[in-house]
């Protein structure tokens, strides 16, 4: 009877990862992947909250996909381009027999921002990391203090733990465009929830990630008309780059320029959504370093720029990093180093 049943969790455990149909990720893939689609989150909900903060692994239920987060992320000029849903899949180990395990698994999957989170429905992309136990997760708009883990986790700072193949991982995220009114835990409610679930932490409360509140043009510029920011050694990768000038897919231009009040300057990058011009970030130009956006190739003066406009993959032949670096595409199409 033993035998038949671990059978079929072994083929439910096939057929379910089958669906999906992607490729697993390496961890530092994943990580950087999702410190750009997650940086310019404007509202998260929380589910299956039971899971979160309490320093335990997610153990139950067996081989089933749990639903943990929804992030809203902001567009250009701040609508919501999109939403995020993080799933985990809890493993299965036979405790007593030490030898049948199933390892778990996290997907994140992007869908259109107005549809609900499910496992089974369609996705815009998905990101898939196997082979995963001991999984937690935290998130809180004041620090947490992980004493079991030893660990201080900051807030606004959503962070996973998770052993790989024996190694511990710790990844954090900081959702910088997030701030308390826009935090939902399950059916719709908001932050402001009993003092006593945190009490076990030593922690103060947080208005959002930065005093100077949102990091993000289209929805603090009518506040801030000399937007100077202080973001010249910070990595593009980091989710701390400003856009000063954004097009759309059809090379519209998504509002009037702002490059000039850029502190530190500014720089171009390759890629994309628009085939004839370049985004443009606040910033020194780190191009080429690991974390940062690639460097163009030099060109003959008669040569046109467009080749490096347009598709990612197009523009990442043209493009180059330090020796040892990848040129990767991140979520708005720019050519990134890893």
């Amino acid at each position: 009877m033993r035998s038949l049943f671990l059978l079929i969790i072994i083929v439910f455990n096939f057929f379910s990862c089958n669906f999906l149909k992607e490729k697993e990720l390496m961890t530092d893939v994943f990580e950087a992947k999702k410190y750009l689609d997650w940086a310019y989150t404007h509202k998260l909900t929380i589910l299956n909250q039971h899971y979160f903060n309490n320093d335990r692994p997610i153990s139950r239920p067996y081989l089933t996909w749990q639903l943990l987060a929804k992030f809203k992320v902001l567009g250009v000029g701040g609508d919501e381009a999109y939403s995020e849903c993080l799933f985990y899949k809890v493993p299965y180990s036979d405790k007593k027999r030490k030898k049948v395990k199933v390892l778990g698994q996290i997907l994140s999957k992007r869908i259109h921002k107005d549809r609900e989170c499910s496992i089974e429905s369609d996705s815009i992309k998905v990101d898939l990391l196997k082979n995963v136990e001991s999984f937690k997760v935290f998130f809180s708009h004041k620090k947490i203090l992980a004493k079991k883990s030893k660990r201080e986790i900051k807030p606004f700072i959503f962070t996973i733990n998770y052993i790989k193949k024996g190694k511990d991982y710790w990844l954090s995220f900081p959702l910088i465009n997030l701030n308390t009114d826009n935090i939902n835990w399950g059916g719709g409610r908001k932050k402001k929830i009993s003092k006593r679930k945190f009490s076990r932490y030593s922690s103060t409360e947080r208005e959002g990630l930065f005093k100077s509140g949102y990091i993000w043009l289209g929805l603090n510029r009518e506040h801030h008309k000399d937007f100077r920011v202080d973001v010249g050694h910070q990595k593009y990768i980091e989710g701390n780059a400003i856009r000063c000038e954004t097009w759309t897919k059809s090379c519209k231009k998504k509002e009037p320029s702002f490059c000039q009040n850029c502190r530190w300057g500014w720089y171009e990058v390759i890629g994309g959504k628009c085939e004839k011009f370049h985004d443009r970030f606040c910033g020194q130009d780190n191009c080429g370093i690991r974390g940062w956006p690639a460097c163009p190739r030099g060109v003959r003066q008669e040569e046109k720029l467009s080749y490096l406009k347009g598709h990612c993959q197009r523009s990442k032949e043209k493009a180059f990093c330090q020796e040892g670096l990848e040129k990767v595409c991140d979520g708005d199409g720019i050519v990134i180093c890893l």
